[in-house]
């Protein structure tokens, strides 16, 4: 599980860069940074609202 982890994270946007590639006029890294950024955003919001509230349930 490891092994494909490594394997396949650093080749996964590669897979679909050129279908993106006409859409996003050219500019796919920005739209992965802005994806990027945005789940990092949402990644920092559940870390803190689980820190607040350890037992609110399922998520």
């Amino acid at each position: 599980m490891v092994y494909g982890i490594i394997f396949m994270i650093p080749v996964a946007p590669l897979a679909f860069y050129g279908s993106f590639l006409v859409p996003a006029n050219g500019m796919v890294a920005l739209a992965y940074l802005v994806g990027g950024i945005a789940m990092l955003f949402t990644g920092f919001s559940y870390a803190a609202m689980a820190k607040r509230y350890p037992y609110s349930g399922s998520v």
